[in-house]
């Protein structure tokens, strides 16, 4: 008696999805002087794989361009984000000064700002 022999393939995959609640908005630039897309300095840290301190400091010394939106905080231009080099020549002693600097003009924590309704 012969036997019977089966055979059984099995395929399969994998999708990992990550949605994270994104902080954007559509506005007016002055400096660009076009609509540009607006995204909140977190988000922009994340995009450009830098610290917060970095970003803030990047926009408190104009070299991002910034929009404040009413109840909803301070926003990056995401067009001078791209543009920008990361390159600051700085140590981190002062930068951490102009950092403490901008918290007391503005009267909040650094992190408050991204924060504000």
């Amino acid at each position: 008696m012969p036997k019977i022999q089966t055979k059984i393939s099995i395929e399969s995959s994998e999708r990992l999805t990550i949605k994270r609640k994104r902080y954007s908005i559509r506005a007016w630039c002055d400096a660009c002087n076009r609509q540009s897309i607006m995204i909140v300095p977190s988000e922009a840290a994340f995009l450009a794989s830098q610290d917060i301190d970095s970003i803030i400091y990047l926009m408190f010394s104009n070299r991002l361009h910034v929009r404040h939106v009413d109840k909803k905080g301070l926003f990056v231009c995401l067009i001078s984000l791209c543009l920008q080099s990361f390159e600051i020549e700085l140590d981190d002693s002062d930068k951490e000064s102009d950092v403490e600097l901008i918290e007391l003009e503005a009267g909040s924590s650094a992190y408050d700002l991204l924060f504000k309704d």
